[in-house]
């Protein structure tokens, strides 16, 4: 729906139960997530960084062993495999009513060092360090992309990447 209504996504490509990642390996880079085509998100979807990774995602996801790497029951229907876009992770929160978006808050992902941890952690900044014509821009794109769903009315909470190239 976001592609018919053109709007910027990223790549994707959906692979079939039974069938090999070679199929679609010419049409995959990298980063990438990987995770069920039926309930796909990418809080939940694996993150991979090479065709290893890939490979090892796809047999995980559909459940090599007993189940998937979320824990839950492997899918059974496609996978989708999605670029991870170029870009500052963005949060929109508000409310749709009519058709109108209302921005009540704009967030942006900040990595930094967690002491005592071996991981990053990360921080949601407000306001990001965007502009504030840059902010309008992203909240018009976030409500061209609810409208592109069909929805109309109610709470917002939508994530996009944002750089020179657009809001994705």
């Amino acid at each position: 729906r976001l592609l018919a209504a053109g709007l910027p996504v990223p790549w994707f490509v959906t692979l079939p139960p039974g069938a090999t990642v070679g199929t679609i390996a010419d049409r995959v880079s990298f980063p990438c997530l990987v995770g069920p085509a039926a309930t796909f998100s990418a809080h939940l979807a694996v993150q991979v960084s090479d065709p290893a990774g890939l490979e090892s995602a796809v047999d995980d996801w559909r459940g090599q062993g007993s189940q998937g790497p979320d824990g839950g029951a492997p899918p059974e229907g496609d996978l989708l495999v999605e670029g991870v876009p170029a870009g500052r992770l963005t949060t929109v929160e508000g409310v749709l009513e009519r058709g109108a978006l209302r921005v009540f808050a704009m967030f942006e992902e900040e990595r930094a060092a967690a002491p005592g941890r071996e991981r990053d952690g990360r921080v949601w900044v407000s306001p990001p360090s965007i502009g504030e014509p840059e902010r309008r821009f992203v909240a018009t794109m976030v409500a061209r992309a609810l409208l592109a769903l069909g929805l109309h009315h109610g709470p917002v909470h939508a994530r996009c990447r944002v750089d020179v190239g657009g809001v994705r």
